[in-house]
């Protein structure tokens, strides 16, 4: 669709008249300069590194219990190819065109069946919207638009749904010219073949996330739901270093022995001789083996260790809070269990882009230790303190484009087996930095200011 809001739709600023008095040549040579360098610099192409500058449009849907909910995101690029809203100023939304954006917006959405199951379409209610102003040190990196392509609305849609669907079909039909693409002077009228830009549509369900690109040539995608629970997205736990079933085998041995010199006694010396001896037997069977003298076992203590905090991860692969909290508990004990779910999120969350969650990619072990014995006063049958230290990355599929990071950490950990089997009983964050990472998609554009790096023992 051709914009409704190019350059000449919008004041021209008059510009100011220059009084020229005494112009020798030098000045006369001068201003020739000046004008072979502007008109060099209207003839330039822009940089193809910059691909946000222009309309830009991302939709990402959860699956929940009552059905989905659909967060969209479009610029004001976008939302003046699709609608022919005037506005005051080109760059910027007053509240009251911000309110009335807004509403086009949802009636639109009502409209284009964005969601459906076959031939049925879902419809869906605004359930909230917000508004996200440029970044002033951004806009002279993006010349084709400027506030326009950096001013975002980002609405959220819920949609009822029943709880046994097997797939949904995801729509989206506007897909305007994408101004980087075509290249060209800036301001210059896009060709009629100019390529279109895509849509990115993140689609995530219990622990999975799945990215599909839609274009004009694909704008629909059928997704097919996962029919798990996701309860298996989690690493079993191992049977731990301490584990009761090693002493079962032997006190079950002795009681049969004592059971059987009893009834030997009884009978003739032959047999009590037979059972005694047997008893001996397994009691030199069991301290043949160390585990009477040494039942604490360093590889099963540090593979249990691991596999708990490798699950402390995992469980941030869900992404409604109450389903993260239920795969916590396989892991954590009691009052750790908010304490943890704070500081792990703190790690992954991106500030700079509007709270979003990355997604962890990788858990790079770099050293362990373990050891018998623990200071916490929680009530555990078994117990062993370790120290973990770890590189962590994480990825965030981000409105068009990726942003990474890369926490390095270390911390003290406490295990226990408890009613419920082995948990972490406490964990004390000991290092804690934020390591530089490449980003994805983002060439040519200035990084922005990262959040400060969290002080020891702030976030997991």
């Amino acid at each position: 669709m051709v914009s409704r809001f190019g350059p000449a739709a919008w004041p021209q600023q008059s510009s100011a008249r220059a009084a020229w008095v005494g112009i020798g040549p030098f000045g006369l040579l001068l201003f020739g300069l000046l004008l072979f360098a502007s008109g060099s610099a209207a003839g330039r192409t822009v940089d193809n590194r910059h691909p946000m500058d222009g309309p830009d449009a991302e939709l990402r849907l959860m699956r929940t219990q009552a059905g989905f909910r659909l967060a969209l995101r479009v610029n004001l690029a976008w939302l003046d190819e699709e609608f022919d809203e005037p506005r005051e100023l080109r760059d910027e939304v007053s509240p009251e065109d911000r309110e009335a954006l807004r509403d086009l917006f949802a009636e639109w959405v009502s409209e284009q069946n964005l969601l459906r199951l076959d031939e049925q379409a879902l419809r869906g209610a605004l359930e909230e919207s917000a508004w996200t102003d440029a970044d002033p040190e951004r806009i002279p990196y993006y010349p084709r638009n400027g506030a326009r392509a950096l001013t975002y609305l980002d609405a959220w849609f819920v949609y009822a749904a029943p709880n046994d669907l097997e797939s949904v079909y995801v729509h989206w039909p506007s897909y305007p010219a994408n101004p980087v693409l075509a290249g060209g002077p800036v301001g210059a009228p896009l060709p009629a073949d100019a390529p279109r830009i895509e849509v990115k549509a993140v689609l995530l369900a219990g622990p999975e996330e799945r990215v599909e690109t839609l274009n004009a040539e694909r704008p629909e995608v059928r997704w097919r739901l996962p029919q798990t629970s996701g309860a298996d997205h989690l690493l079993p736990l191992p049977a731990g270093p301490l584990s009761p079933a090693g002493l079962g085998p032997l006190w079950g041995a002795a009681l049969g022995v004592l059971v059987l010199a009893g009834w030997a006694f009884r009978r003739q010396p032959l047999r009590l001789g037979l059972a005694w001896g047997t008893l001996a037997l397994a009691v030199w069977a069991w301290y043949g083996t160390g585990k009477a003298n040494s039942p604490w076992d360093e590889a099963a203590a540090e593979e249990l260790l691991s596999t708990l905090h490798r699950n402390l991860y995992r469980a941030f692969d869900f992404h409604e809070k109450p389903d993260v909290y239920t795969a916590l508990e396989r892991s954590v004990h009691g009052d750790l269990l908010q304490s943890l779910y704070e500081q792990i999120h703190a790690t992954l969350i991106l500030e700079e882009e509007g709270g979003a969650l990355c997604r962890v990619e990788t858990i790079t072990p770099l050293a362990r230790s373990v050891a018998p014995g623990g200071r916490s006063d929680v009530a555990a049958e078994d117990r062993f303190r370790g120290t973990l230290h770890w590189q962590v990355d994480g990825i965030l599929h981000h409105w068009g484009h990726s942003h990474r990071r890369r926490q390095e950490m270390k911390a003290d950990f406490e295990v226990g087996r408890v009613a419920q089997g082995w948990r972490l009983l406490t964990a004390t964050i000991t290092e804690s930095k934020r390591l530089p990472v490449a980003q994805d998609g983002l060439e040519g554009l200035p990084a922005r200011p990262q959040q400060e790096v969290p002080q020891q023992g702030e976030a997991f």
